[in-house]
């Protein structure tokens, strides 16, 4: 019986050791799936380096080099105020419209406006309103109605 409970034992450890390896090799796959194999230290490195080592290696870097480099239009001689002061232009401020007539025709539309209007305001002057601002709805949900607590079959009519 020990003999076999050794083996038993021995063959439950080995199982135990792939296990944990398993789950090691597992975890260190999880972790690394969002992160730089490399830290950004060890990466980082300047083109002469690595055109040195690969000019050692027997391959050409033009085309490196070439992409590291920025591409930028080149600053051309800035023009003299002198000459952009004479190219350019003061504006002319466009005649401004009288905003109550912009909309109207004639004076005899302007006039019906009018009319239109005081008919409109007629309504709110006879209620002692200040204007159009005054039109303030009251609460549609008054307090007194609202405030206790509602139970079961209550809300129909309250």
């Amino acid at each position: 019986m020990d003999s076999e409970e050794e083996e038993v034992q021995k063959a439950a450890n080995v199982i135990r050791e792939k296990k944990k390896l398993i789950v090691q090799a597992h975890r260190a796959r999880k972790m690394m799936k969002n992160r730089p194999i490399m830290p950004r230290t060890a990466i980082t490195k300047s083109i002469n380096e690595m055109e040195k080592k690969l000019g050692e290696l027997g391959l050409d870097t033009s085309e490196i080099r070439a992409r590291s480099q920025t591409r930028k239009r080149k600053r051309s001689e800035s023009v003299g105020d002198e000459i952009v002061r004479e190219s350019s232009r003061v504006r002319s401020a466009s005649e401004s419209r009288d905003r109550s007539v912009s909309g109207m025709r004639d004076v005899k539309q302007k006039n019906e406006s009018e009319k239109q209007k005081k008919l409109a305001q007629r309504k709110p002057n006879r209620f002692a309103k200040v204007g159009e601002s005054d039109r303030k709805i009251t609460s549609k949900k008054p307090k007194h109605l609202y405030s206790s607590k509602s139970t079961i079959g209550k809300k129909d009519w309250r």
